[in-house]
């Protein structure tokens, strides 16, 4: 039986009819060339950062293989202490941004979620404008400029603390969790 579904399912393959082949061959092939396009810059960079300088300057056309295997570059970059600073500070704003931006999301999206909100679709149709119409990067700029947060982290944290599209979906979420499961935790004890 398991031999005869082996089988059976073999028939299935190679009965392809040839639209159907030639449908996929194309549809390989644009994934491929697309995989190479998407792909190859990254290796360009690559191999770029590992050529010699002038050799890569002078070179034309595809880079295919790295031009006079040197690693000068990096021993330059890595020398000098500043290039740790900024690893230090992506990663502080990376941890930092996104608790905070979890903490608001979710603090946000509760309210919006209970039942018993007055002025809850007002609030929700407010808070939906601002995700079609941003302020920009020259306002924000100028704002926190103008409250004292210049060359300050929060500057860097505080116009993402809250993402609207995350609250709405997470709203969604909340609301789906029925009302009983909330009616027996304060049976239990919990608060609101």
């Amino acid at each position: 039986m398991r031999e005869n579904g082996t089988v059976m399912i073999r028939k299935r393959r190679k009965h392809k009819s040839l639209y159907n082949r030639i449908f996929d061959f194309f549809v390989y092939l644009i994934l491929i060339l697309l995989s190479i396009a998407c792909l190859y810059p990254m290796v360009h960079i690559l191999f770029a950062s590992v050529s010699n300088p002038t050799e890569l300057m002078a070179h034309n056309g595809l880079l295919l293989k790295p031009l006079g295997f040197t690693m000068d570059g990096y021993k330059l970059v890595f020398k000098d202490n500043s290039i740790f600073v900024g690893y230090r500070n992506t990663i502080i704003y990376v941890v930092l941004g996104t608790f905070v931006n979890m903490v608001m999301t979710i603090m946000g999206a509760f309210v919006l979620s209970r039942r018993d909100l007055y002025f809850k679709k007002a609030i929700t149709i407010l808070i939906t404008i601002t995700m079609f119409f941003g302020g920009g990067l020259i306002p924000w700029f100028l704002l926190m400029k103008d409250i004292g947060m210049y060359n300050n982290i929060a500057a860097m944290i505080l116009p993402t603390a809250l993402n609207t599209w995350n609250m709405i979906i997470l709203r969604t979420s909340f609301q789906a969790i029925p009302i009983d499961l909330e009616e027996a935790a304060v049976i239990d004890g919990a608060s609101q």
